[in-house]
């Protein structure tokens, strides 16, 4: 954090009336340029696109499968509804997205408005979800809300793994 430490020196200067106007401008656009490239890199940075296509091979990983069912309980917490996997459970995607199904079709039967909430928490737009619907006409609204929940929190989960060993 060098542009705090300059700061802090534009600072003492001020207060022990070193006025030198030029030493004390240059000192806060040394800071600011610092800070400029510091949240460049913070917002600006890469984040992998993941296309529903790419997901498919990442399905069949039972450690990133078992981060996504950690990441749906962790999202369904947030609003006092629980999934609870068997204890047995060998963490496939079908065996997830069964458990899944179960608590979205029976969401959509008793609380509306809780299952827009969890959505709008999980990021996935009604508007989307009423696109995937209509191109699946044959499939129940339950299996294409859940796949699509899977879909999200993998892309999370992935996503996560991604800057976190970025920062290795």
């Amino acid at each position: 954090m060098r542009y705090i430490t300059l700061l802090i020196k534009a600072k003492e200067y001020v207060a022990y009336k070193k006025l030198n106007f030029d030493k004390i401008k240059q000192l806060l656009y040394t800071c600011l340029f610092i800070f400029a490239k510091q949240f460049d890199a913070i917002i600006f940075m890469k984040t992998p696109i993941i296309s529903t296509s790419d997901l498919a091979k990442y399905r069949n990983d039972k450690e990133l499968v078992e981060l996504t069912s950690l990441q749906i309980k962790k999202d369904f917490a947030l609003f006092g509804l629980v999934i609870n996997y068997s204890e047995n459970m060998d963490y496939s995607w079908q065996e997830v997205f069964d458990e899944l199904e179960i608590q979205i079709r029976r969401l959509l039967e008793i609380n509306s408005a809780k299952i827009i909430s969890l959505l709008y928490q999980i990021d996935i737009p009604e508007n989307k979800i009423i696109q995937r619907a209509e191109e699946q006409k044959e499939r129940q609204l339950s299996d294409v809300v859940s796949e699509m929940i899977m879909e999200r929190e993998l892309k999370k989960v992935i996503t996560r793994l991604y800057f976190k060993n970025l920062n290795k």
